[in-house]
C-alpha cells in the first residue's frame, strides 16, 4: 500500500523554496555619504513651556547707590585714614561696623583691603537681596546693621 501525501506538506516546502530563491535582488547597501555633507540632523530641543505664572526674563535694575548713600564717598574718605584709597580691615572697624563685619564677602579679590567698588558692589548685592531690610537710613558705614 503506498502511503498518500498530503498536500500541505508538499505546498510548503515549495513555497519557503520559491520565497529564498525568489528573481528579486537583495536589497543595495545604503552609498557612502559625500565628502561635504553632514549626515546627520542635528537634534532639536523644544523648549520647556513657560509656566504663565512664571517671572518674565527680565533682569532687574541695579539699584542706584549714589542715590541711595549719598555720602558713601565722604564716610568712604573719613574711614581711609591712611589715605591709600582702601579700607583696611582696622580701618573698617574703627569707621564702618557693616564693612568690618562683613569684610570677607566684601573683599572680593581677597587682597586683604576694600576699595570703593567692593563697597559699592557689595551694597548694590546686599540691597537686591533685602531692599526693604536695607533702606539706607543715612549710614553707608552700616551702625543700623
Amino acid at each position: 500500500m503506498t502511503a498518500r501525501r498530503h498536500p500541505i506538506r508538499i505546498l510548503v516546502p515549495t513555497v519557503l523554496l520559491a520565497a529564498c530563491s525568489s528573481s528579486n535582488p537583495p536589497p543595495a547597501p545604503p552609498a557612502a555619504p559625500a565628502a561635504n555633507v553632514a549626515t546627520t540632523t542635528p537634534a532639536v530641543v523644544p523648549h520647556p513651556p513657560r509656566s504663565p505664572l512664571a517671572a518674565p526674563a527680565v533682569p532687574a535694575a541695579q539699584p542706584d547707590i549714589d542715590t541711595m548713600f549719598p555720602h558713601l564717598a565722604e564716610r568712604f574718605d573719613a574711614a581711609d585714614t591712611d589715605h591709600d584709597g582702601y579700607l583696611s580691615r582696622e580701618e573698617a572697624a574703627a569707621a564702618a561696623p557693616l564693612m568690618a563685619r562683613n569684610f570677607d564677602a566684601v573683599d572680593t579679590d581677597h587682597d586683604g583691603r576694600l576699595s570703593r567698588e567692593e563697597i559699592r558692589a557689595f551694597l548694590a548685592r546686599r540691597y537686591a537681596q533685602h531692599p526693604a531690610d536695607d533702606a539706607p537710613a543715612g549710614d553707608a558705614g552700616g551702625s543700623a546693621h
